[in-house]
């Protein structure tokens, strides 16, 4: 806390200004960037993170609560109130502004983890009208994967038969001839046509650039999804200007750029499986993540596929690789939307405790109803029943192993932005 020996305080765009007393009973005129330390993790304030203002818009600040609102974008590109009370995470430090160590301040004991109650869920929202617009905006998506036109385009950029001769020489344990062909989907995605961007090269002399803030989008920017254009600023010589970086969220426009993050990656990943006659969905983590599953007829289940990471049927490699903390997990495909949350998590309790968006029966309600006007012959509800049948039952399974993938931090994104998002694990 530092308003209780701090004046004058004000909030100055985003650095946070401050008369504050010092050991001496001096006053001293402080400033702090807020921007050194909060991040926007999927449309949340982050203790800890960076550049959250990059990514908000309408912030206000009330000074006797220090509490900073606004809104944040989220990775689907969706906006979500949030807000932050500045005393929990800066403290006057003898007359100069600090941010509080997140790590010391915040985070659980393992005791504190393991016996802390969860959710009363009579406590929590019985419907939550922004939770279901971005379960729909996400699921408008999969148009675009099914579109014929859309789906030549991505054939028109694979090497099909060279993946199918490669299929055909794989043998590994356990998996039909579709499944090496996913496989060799997966590796050529990853090493030869799809590139990760943390910055873009200077546009004037080619050298390293940082992200300085967000550029307007144009007309042919919105024409292909890029609702936000970051400005990557030079840092050798800042007069060249910003190199622009717009966010397509098209998966055929992403197909001539091949480059982006996470959310370029599986967009236009999805595409392409999708195109060799896959049955694929995009998956969506509200922990700031998208990857795919992909359906295999031979296992009679569906196999998770991160193209970031060159990882195939790896699921447990978020939770006890990276160390994320899940709350929820969505699976989209055109015919329906499913919580796949538990094939991805094994530790319950500790995820149950941050599903608190929404109780969970009217959720599950809710998503009834959504798939229920998409389903439109029996047939079609009959498959999808089954599989969601045996979905259930893997869900409950205990895994009895993990593969190494599963157990190494993140590999894709540079070492700073991967420690910033707390994604190394402990490799």
């Amino acid at each position: 806390m530092f308003s209780a020996s701090s004046k004058n305080i004000r909030l100055d765009r985003n650095t946070l200004v401050a008369t504050c007393r010092n050991r001496e009973g001096q006053d001293v005129t402080s400033q702090l960037n807020l921007d050194t330390g909060l991040g926007n993790k999927n449309g949340e304030f982050e203790a800890g993170g960076q550049n959250y203002s990059q990514t908000a818009r309408n912030q206000t600040f009330q000074v006797p609560q220090t509490l900073l609102s606004c809104e944040l974008q989220c990775c689907d590109g969706s906006w979500r109130p949030a807000r932050i009370k500045l005393d929990d995470v800066i403290t006057n430090d003898d007359g100069k502004l600090k941010f509080v160590d997140p790590v010391s301040s915040v985070a659980p004991t393992a005791a504190t983890e393991d016996n802390s109650p969860l959710p009363n869920q009579s406590q929590l929202p019985a419907t939550n009208t922004t939770f279901l617009d971005r379960l729909a905006r996400t699921w408008k998506m999969q148009d675009m994967y099914k579109s014929s036109s859309n789906q030549a385009k991505a054939r028109a950029v694979i090497p099909i038969k060279e993946l199918e001769q490669n299929a055909a020489l794989r043998s590994d344990p356990g998996l039909g001839q579709r499944d090496y062909l996913l496989k060799e989907l997966l590796n050529w995605f990853k090493t030869n046509f799809f590139t990760w961007v943390d910055t873009l090269p200077c546009q004037v002399c080619g050298k390293k650039t940082k992200t300085e803030r967000m550029l307007q989008p144009t007309n042919d920017d919105l024409r292909f999804g890029a609702q936000r254009v970051e400005g990557h600023l030079c840092t050798e010589n800042p007069s060249h200007g910003h190199t622009r970086f717009p966010r397509y969220n098209d998966p055929v426009k992403l197909l001539e750029s091949r480059r982006g993050r996470c959310g370029e990656w599986a967009n236009c990943f999805v595409l392409c499986a999708a195109s060799l006659g896959f049955e694929v969905r995009y998956i969506l983590d509200f922990e700031d993540h998208v990857w795919a599953e992909a359906h295999s007829d031979h296992l009679q289940r569906w196999i998770h596929c991160d193209p970031c990471e060159n990882a195939f049927d790896a699921p447990m490699m978020y939770e006890t690789g990276w160390g994320k903390k899940l709350s929820y997990v969505f699976a989209f495909s055109t015919e329906e939307v499913r919580d796949v949350t538990w094939r991805y998590s094994k530790k319950t309790k500790q995820t149950m405790r941050k599903r608190t968006q929404y109780q969970e029966g009217p959720l599950a309600a809710a998503m009834l109803q959504i798939n229920e006007r998409k389903r439109k012959d029996e047939q079609t509800r009959r498959k999808l029943d089954r599989r969601h049948v045996r979905e259930l039952v893997e869900f409950v399974s205990k895994q009895t192993y993990l593969r190494p993938e599963e157990t190494r931090g993140r590999q894709t994104g540079s070492l700073e932005w991967r420690r910033e998002r707390g994604e190394l694990g402990s490799s």
